[in-house]
């Protein structure tokens, strides 16, 4: 997802502006994914499809993991869970498998915690049609594992040589708690919402148990699926005993309500055009349909607009970041603004999680966060400023006396560095914190040039990813063809 928003980035400069242009866009990619997601399944209920895309791509889930938490991975991985549904239906229903892999593969890209649950969600709704599964279904689902694995390789393969070559720090740990069902209905019935679901899944669950006794056997399934997460989510569930279990790295059990989101917004969508279809009057349907379409706008504005208010009057961040004076909160969520550019610098030059840093930095992490190096001869603390450059990292620095060893606030997790030290190669040294390390360093100004290349991954992932669309796009042509020589 990194990728559009640099891209955006380049092109309008400004990083605020940038970021979101970049939510539009990603809005509009919803807007599409959703609805030819459902038409694939329903071809000619283009209205419903409208509704369910605006429903779901337009709804306070979406706008408060843009906007409050803005999750980056999370939120791009909610535009390819129509697309996964999607595949896993047409999978079961006659063995398809090419919406499967676009989903799959792009919430792999986006969030791994929420392709665990689109995992789970294909699992149970598989379990459920078991008596639909046959041998060419299962061909079909290994050829899909395989090509998803080969587009994702991008991800999986450095992702791999880079835990090989260190040993990481875990994600941060919480204290498992499930969420208070009343709580979070009444804040959908007054769309005051934060990480829950929103008004419309709500009125899913009623449409679907109104018109329960008309609704197709898929439906149901996902009906009752949707319910028992919700279920799973809250303080109903033991969630206290699975604290040191595999388990923990939900760390927020209301995460899983993305999939409920999902399903019972499809659930509204199907029910609410069937009842929709018995009005006679075209007139009337349309009016309904364009006050539906208005109702599920104003809702999001009316989520915007609560964002707005709630964060308006909160401080701007022109302070200096550090461990002991961070981001202020409020109700349990952070409590700022960015107003300029240097804000914004100066909210992402300070780093707080520690999530993935080599654990013997630990110790060392206060300094790297601020990008404080030291010059060891002296304990003396040195400033860096640091830019990104493709591949790496270019860091400015002044010394005021000769240093024999200066330690560098940038960490090292294996041997695929190359450091140029004032324009010259550099030979690549790092202690046992991971801090890289530079010797014999005479007074003055002072640049280091930190790039990272693995050519063998790089191509790897390269020629996997090609070879991933090829088959994607055309392994049924190639089939086809091959077959036909055969006969």
């Amino acid at each position: 997802p990194l990728y559009l928003y640099v891209i955006v980035r380049l092109l309008f400069q400004e990083p605020i502006l940038s970021y979101y242009i970049a939510i539009i866009v990603t809005t509009f990619s919803c807007l599409l994914i959703s609805y030819f997601s459902f038409l694939s399944i329903h071809r000619d209920q283009k209205v419903t499809a409208f509704l369910f895309s605006c429903a779901y791509s337009l709804s306070g889930l979406v706008i408060c993991n843009n906007f409050l938490c803005a999750d980056l991975g999370v939120s791009f991985s909610l535009i390819f869970f129509p697309a996964a549904f999607a595949g896993i239906y047409h999978w079961l229903k006659n063995g398809k498998y090419r919406l499967l892999i676009l989903g799959l593969s792009g919430i792999l890209l986006s969030n791994i915690l929420n392709f665990v649950f689109i995992i789970l969600t294909f699992v149970c709704l598989t379990l459920m049609n078991f008596k639909l599964i046959n041998k060419q279904k299962v061909l079909n689902l290994l050829k899909s594992m395989l090509i998803t694995g080969l587009l994702t390789s991008g991800f999986w393969l450095p992702a791999i040589k880079f835990g090989l070559g260190t040993k990481m720090n875990p994600p941060v740990l919480f204290q498992l708690n499930g969420i208070n069902l009343f709580d979070y209905f009444q804040r959908a019935l007054t769309n005051n919402i934060t990480y829950g679901f929103t008004l419309v899944p709500v009125l899913g669950i009623v449409f679907g148990a109104i018109g329960y006794l008309h609704i197709n056997r898929y439906l149901k399934q996902i009906y009752w699926f949707s319910i028992a997460l919700i279920l799973i989510s809250s303080s109903l569930f033991p969630w206290d005993i699975f604290q040191n279990t595999p388990l923990k790295i939900v760390q927020f059990p209301w995460r899983l309500l993305v999939i409920p989101q999902l399903l019972l917004t499809y659930i509204f969508a199907i029910e609410g055009t069937r009842w929709l279809s018995k009005i006679a009057d075209t007139k009337i349907k349309n009016w309904v349909v364009s006050i539906v379409t208005v109702g599920i706008v104003a809702l999001c504005i009316n989520t915007q607009l609560r964002t707005v208010d709630f964060q308006i009057s909160s401080p701007e961040i022109n302070y200096s970041l550090n461990t002991n004076n961070y981001l202020p909160s409020k109700n349990g969520v952070l409590w700022f603004k960015v107003t300029n550019n240097d804000e914004f610098n100066n909210l992402m030059g300070f780093i707080r999680n520690q999530d993935y840093l080599p654990v013997n930095s630990n110790n060392v992490f206060p300094m790297y966060s601020t990008h404080w190096g030291m010059n060891n001869d002296n304990g003396q603390t040195i400033l860096f400023t640091m830019n990104a450059v493709p591949d790496g990292s270019n860091l400015t620095f002044s010394l005021s006396t000769h240093a024999k060893k200066l330690t560098v606030p940038f960490l090292i997790y294996n041997k695929n560095y190359q450091i140029t030290l004032d324009s010259k190669r550099y030979p690549l040294r790092y202690g046992k914190n991971r801090l890289l390390y530079i010797n014999n360093l005479k007074p003055g100004n002072h640049m280091i040039q930190v790039s990272y290349h693995d050519s063998v991954t790089k191509y790897s992932y390269l020629v996997m990813t090609v070879l991933g669309m090829f088959l994607t796009f055309y392994n049924s042509n190639l089939f086809f063809k091959l077959k036909k020589r055969k006969k």
